[in-house]
């Protein structure tokens, strides 16, 4: 599947709100909020950590594409999910900084 703001939510990620109203994906991105961390530089190129809020780690990646697939993916598969952080930039082994929070909105 293309990304680009006219056929799939990117969550901001990318910074392609939908304009697109056909997009299959729209209502899940429109339920879904993001809270970002503007202290954080956000920069996939260093990699990016997306973990649950009680720490289930749900992948690794330096691709924005892979990170919007692992949290849709996420929200549209468990019964009751939780908040989900992305972490940028930490060490092997390591969180990093805290850089965007996605949870479904109230």
């Amino acid at each position: 599947m293309k990304y680009n703001k006219h056929n799939c939510p990117c969550f901001g990620l990318r910074n392609c709100l939908l304009d697109c109203f056909d997009c299959k994906y729209r209502a899940l991105a429109l339920a879904i909020e993001k809270t970002t961390n503007l202290d954080c530089f956000r920069d996939f190129s260093h990699g990016a950590v997306i973990k649950t809020e009680s720490g289930r780690s749900l992948g690794a990646t330096c691709d924005p594409e892979e990170a919007e697939n692992i949290i849709r993916t996420y929200f549209q598969t468990e019964f009751f999910p939780e908040p989900v952080r992305v972490y940028f930039g930490g060490e092997i082994g390591q969180d990093g900084v805290w850089g965007y929070t996605f949870s479904i909105a109230e």
